[in-house]
């Protein structure tokens, strides 16, 4: 069957059809208002773009990302009323997770009701990225378009009704960022440039452009102002105007440069403050500035280094600072610098907050402390700014301070301290106090520790080592050689925990004491010992050593265990038992028999097998009971230790659904009548890919997958199917 060439028959329509269609679609154009009186297609019916890569089902219900928002609910090919009318979608590409799998596709753009939704069509072209082309209204040639893996695309198409049209395709490496703010200036000087602040709510990829447009003439003339982007804020700069000039402007973003014309076709994201547009005035008026400001206190401090240091400072500004509150447009820091020269030289400034009116004053904080790593003797002072203009920094006086001069009002000064040598305060051994196991069985000891500045928080303290000792005598710890490093476990308040393994490192029976021991750095070791209270330092007395009493080991015996693959079509099968405590585990294969080889404790054991197809419990293979096999004390092996597969646990579809070509090679064929849920796994049982099907065709490009076998497994609200498939 040829999946595309059945499709393409589906989409044709009788001319009877095509004229009913357009003289419904012309009464309802009569029937709505257009305030921009621009031919439009009828909204309900919306914009749809079926093709090969959602399998040619129209509406695309199957993938939102193709369907009308108006037809299809939560379809996301939305209409803009804004500007140029048109329809947008942006979705993304990628092998797994994505909207769309990377490939070559042909595809239409289509508009029509659900029970003939190829009435419409637009199509002929081959996409070209970045690039306004038409479309031919009616065409019978497909579109085609390549879309490459890890990429995004918008597509924007121009609504200029049933008749020819354009579209573009704008391809980004990450998804676009949307443009979250834009600054509005205040007391615009005459021939003055102004600098516009946007924000997005992620950084942008290379691809995309931003700009401001703007216009002085009412939008009958426009210009661009690219925005720089650090990060997910820039700026752009519309030139200095006359007085009395008004200034409207918009942000937007773009992958194409140089545009001149079709500006909302090549716009991706855009923020025009609600459909409001952005305006100021260039009315000539001297803008208000700071007019006073100062370093409050404390003049001086001492602390260590990383203590908090709260340094305060107050500025006023006429008609700002005077009103409840805090005053609009004013930022302020706290710098600090180890030479006292002029802050305006100063690097280090540390954002502060407002905190209260103070008189007709603004008062801010900051903390700078905690910014300061290393001793030392450190100058600080404040530093405003009023919108955009110069900054202006504060000095300290016991009068009260103001503008820094380095004479009458100067910078703080802050002497920050060695931190004396850190040391271990406390340590223990916390658990287990006593303990009797088998020779070579796993005992696991925990040991806490603390030392301040280092173990409080969370995560593990830093130059810390750990280790758990052993001896046969109950001495002091610090006399015992046998020594295993501890591996941190996890914080405990304001103490470390860790652990160590000692059982598997002790190879003879017998009666062993433990402890823990802990170095900080290159300092002394220290030991720790239990105690009901919670232990602490070792002492023999109150905070004493554990007592392990290792038995002798447990005999077991090795059993071979053959499962042979009868059915020939299994690709994955594993060994389940009662002793494994029903872990699953890998067997070995040799032309479909597997086998492994256990040690196994005397007694009567359940075992099985499955075939690990990647859900949580697999096929299990064995028909009836499970398998028993018996090992008695002096090693002798009776019961099941072999089975033949003889059950075919890969149900086969049923005749509704079809599966096509098998083996294949560069695409596989999936065709359902209900509802399905597809997945491909591979001979690890290891999802490769997966996409919810509605009723119809589907096909998935294969060339990316390796050969050998898989299994395709077809989930409804019935059953699960499942298939055995070749990749050649």
């Amino acid at each position: 069957m040829n999946l595309i060439s059945t499709t393409s028959n589906s989409k044709q329509r009788s001319f009877q059809s095509l004229f009913l269609s357009a003289l419904l679609a012309a009464f309802f154009i009569l029937l709505i208002p257009n305030t921009t009186l621009q031919a439009q297609i009828y909204e309900p019916e919306g914009l749809n773009m079926p093709g090969l890569w959602n399998g040619w089902t129209n509406p695309p219900a199957n993938n939102l990302a193709l369907a009308s928002a108006t037809q299809v609910p939560d379809g996301r090919v939305t209409k803009i009323n804004v500007g140029t009318i048109r329809w947008q979608t942006i979705f993304s590409v990628a092998a797994s997770g994505a909207d769309i799998l990377p490939g070559t596709y042909p595809w239409l753009f289509t508009s029509g009701p659900e029970a003939n939704p190829w009435n419409n069509k637009w199509s002929g072209v081959t996409v070209t990225m970045n690039s306004l082309q038409t479309y031919t209204y009616q065409s019978p040639t497909d579109n085609s378009a390549t879309l490459v893996e890890n990429k995004w695309y918008t597509m924007n198409w121009e609504d200029v009704g049933y008749a020819d049209t354009r579209a573009i395709f704008m391809q980004t490496s990450a998804e676009p960022a949307e443009i979250l703010t834009v600054s509005t200036p205040s007391n615009v000087l005459p021939n003055q440039p102004v600098t516009i602040t946007v924000t997005s709510d992620h950084g942008i990829s290379a691809e995309e452009l931003l700009f401001i447009r703007y216009t002085t003439t009412g939008w009958n003339s426009s210009d661009l102002a690219e925005i720089s982007m650090t990060g997910t804020t820039g700026t752009a700069s519309i030139p200095g105007q006359s007085e009395g000039t008004t200034v409207e402007y918009y942000a937007f973003s773009t992958t194409v440069e140089g545009i001149t014309a079709d500006y909302d076709l090549y716009t991706i994201h855009y923020n025009n403050n609600a459909d409001e547009n952005y305006t100021y005035i260039v009315d000539g008026v001297q803008p208000i500035e700071i007019g006073w400001a100062n370093l409050q206190w404390p003049g001086t401090g001492n602390i260590e280094p990383l203590q908090e240091f709260n340094v305060y400072a107050q500025v006023y500004a006429e008609g700002i600072t005077d009103q409840a509150d805090q005053g609009a447009g004013i930022q302020s820091w706290i710098g600090y610098s180890l030479t006292n020269s002029n802050p305006s030289t100063w690097t280090n400034w540390v954002v502060a907050e407002y905190t209260m009116d103070a008189g007709n004053n603004d008062e801010y904080l900051a903390n700078i402390g905690t910014e300061i790593t290393e001793n030392g003797t450190y100058y600080y002072a404040s530093r405003f700014q009023l919108d955009d203009q110069s900054y202006v920094y504060g000095g300290f006086s016991e009068a009260g301070g103001g503008f820094w001069d380095g004479t009458a009002n100067i910078s703080g000064v802050l002497n920050v301290l060695d931190l004396p040598d850190p040391v271990i305060g406390w340590v223990n051994l916390q658990y287990p106090a006593s303990g009797s196991t088998p020779l070579g069985q796993d005992y696991i000891v925990y040991s806490q520790v603390y030392a301040a500045n280092i173990t409080p928080g969370e995560g593990q303290g830093s130059d810390i080592q750990a280790w758990i000792g052993y001896s046969t005598e109950n001495t002091d710890p610090s006399t015992w050689t046998n020594w295993l490093l501890s591996t941190y476990n996890m914080s405990s308040g304001d103490n470390d925990e860790y652990l160590a393994n000692i059982g598997s490192a002790i190879t003879e029976t017998g009666v062993y004491y433990y402890a823990s021991r802990f170095q900080l750095l290159d300092q002394d070791y220290v030991y720790g010992g239990f105690s009901e209270a919670g232990g602490g330092f070792w002492d023999g007395i109150n905070n004493v050593s554990g007592v392990l009493t290792l038995t002798d080991p447990i005999e077991t015996f090795a059993v071979n265990f053959t499962v042979t693959d009868a059915t020939q079509t299994y690709t994955n099968i594993k060994f389940k038992g009662q002793m494994t405590n029903w872990d699953t585990i890998a067997m070995t294969n040799n032309n479909h028999i597997w086998t492994l080889t256990l040690p196994v404790q005397a007694g009567d054991w359940e075992w099985g097998v499955i075939e690990a197809d990647g859900s949580p419990e697999g096929i299990w293979l064995i028909e009836g009971n499970n398998l028993l096999v018996s090992v008695a004390g002096d090693g002798t092996i009776t019961g099941d230790t072999a089975y033949t597969v003889t059950y075919v646990g890969l149900n086969e579809l049923n005749q509704s659904s079809m599966i096509y070509p098998n083996p294949f090679s560069d695409q596989l064929n999936i065709e359902t009548n209900e509802p399905t849920e597809a997945i491909l796994l591979d001979q690890a049982g290891r999802i490769v890919w997966m996409q919810s099907l509605q009723t119809g065709k589907f096909s998935l490009p294969t060339n990316s997958l390796s050969k050998g076998a898989y299994i395709l497994r077809l989930k409804t609200m019935k059953t699960v199917y499942n298939q055995i498939l070749i990749r050649q």
